[in-house]
């Protein structure tokens, strides 16, 4: 029963933040939806749980560690540690740069700063996924289990845990891989953007694009039923469609490229 209880854990457990996160953005009518938040959430969690989860549970049963606030400590740390194990590399690259001479963006940095109150929003996830997978498998519950179960079958639930977790991923990497892409504003003749501030919006005119030219569309802006796609300057400032027709192409990032949800209906 244990066993069971805790397969059933380690795999609806990563998906718990994405489905509370993705109906409070439904609710809300945010910027980003249901279906998209339970994909982030099981690209991040589940390897969380496979690669530091599961042995942390291991080394819990070992030491007989079963109490609820220990597992939600536990899943705050995770959270915060599976964040810095995709931030760090990117600006440990780049202090090296730096370091070697090589100049950075300064967007660089601002985005850094702006990405680490994200790092508490990890940090919340993991513990709300280590809530909900003590709330299923009920560690508690199965001490005195452990003591009766031989190695082998312990064995046997942690080769049915990794099975089931490895499944879960590929399962839900196939819903997520329509969002692992760019999308590509090409000029079918010539496009003004201008800076976004409503009023003279043809005396803000700030960037031209030519006819047949192309540019990287970073979000799509829902202004009064009108979808307006956004590019990013090279200065850093963003400019928004304000006249010209023109094509949305679709390029595909990879495998192992981040989910991007632009906000542009269709695509």
């Amino acid at each position: 029963m244990y066993t069971m209880r805790t397969i059933a854990g380690f795999i609806v457990a990563p998906l718990v933040p994405g489905l509370l996160f993705g109906i409070v953005g439904e609710l809300s009518q945010g910027s980003f939806g249901l279906f998209w938040s339970l994909g982030v959430s099981a690209i991040a969690g589940y390897p969380t749980a496979i690669f530091f989860g599961i042995p942390v549970h291991l080394v819990f049963r070992r030491y007989r560690i079963a109490h609820f606030i220990i597992y939600f400590a536990a899943g705050l740390a995770l959270g915060l540690v599976a964040f810095l194990s995709a931030a760090l590399p990117g600006v440990a690259v780049a202090v090296l740069a730096q370091l070697w001479g090589e100049t950075i963006d300064p967007s660089f940095w601002i985005g850094v700063r702006g990405s680490l109150p994200w790092s508490l929003v990890s940090a919340l996830c993991g513990g709300i996924a280590s809530a909900a997978f003590w709330l299923i498998a009920r560690p508690d519950r199965a001490l005195s289990e452990t003591n009766r179960s031989p190695n082998g079958a312990r064995t046997r639930t942690l080769f049915a845990i990794s099975i089931c977790s490895l499944l879960a991923v590929w399962l839900t990497y196939l819903l997520v891989i329509r969002f692992q892409r760019e999308l590509i504003l090409e000029a079918v003749e010539d496009i003004k953007f201008y800076d976004g501030v409503r009023a003279a919006r043809a005396a803000n005119v700030i960037f031209g694009l030519p006819k047949g030219k192309s540019a990287t569309i970073v979000r799509c802006e829902d202004r009064k039923s009108v979808i307006e796609p956004m590019i990013r300057l090279d200065d850093g400032r963003m400019a928004y469609l304000l006249s010209g027709r023109f094509n949305i192409h679709v390029k595909p990032t990879g495998m192992l490229s981040r989910p991007r949800y632009l906000g542009c209906p269709g695509y």
